[in-house]
């Protein structure tokens, strides 16, 4: 069942070693790190999943939509999820969008 798909690597195994990021989404939804199916989250994760359908078939866009977990903050990552869901609660967002050719774009 797809909706249940995730990595088998442990949620203590993230971060060890060597490494300074971890993927927690792609579109490849055998890489990314989903809710359990039976969990309350996994219906936010349904809404993403087909509002980013068409995006992650188009092979151009597909490698640049991916999410990861900066090392540094892995405590408090690991403190704010759980074994059950990686997604929060609730979170600040910010959104910056420039002009054409800007820094900002």
């Amino acid at each position: 069942d797809e909706s249940s798909s995730r990595p088998s690597e442990p949620r203590s195994q993230l971060c060890v070693g060597e490494r300074t990021f971890e993927l927690l989404w792609t579109c490849n939804r055998k890489r990314s790190r989903v809710p359990l199916g039976s969990h309350p989250h996994q219906e936010a994760q349904e809404v993403l999943d087909r509002s980013m359908e068409q995006l992650c078939a188009d092979p151009s866009l597909d490698g640049q939509l991916s999410v990861f977990l900066d090392c540094e903050f892995l405590e408090n990552y690991l403190r704010w999820t759980s074994d059950g869901s990686e997604w929060l609660e609730e979170a600040y967002v910010t959104y910056v969008g420039g002009s054409k050719d800007s820094k900002y774009e």
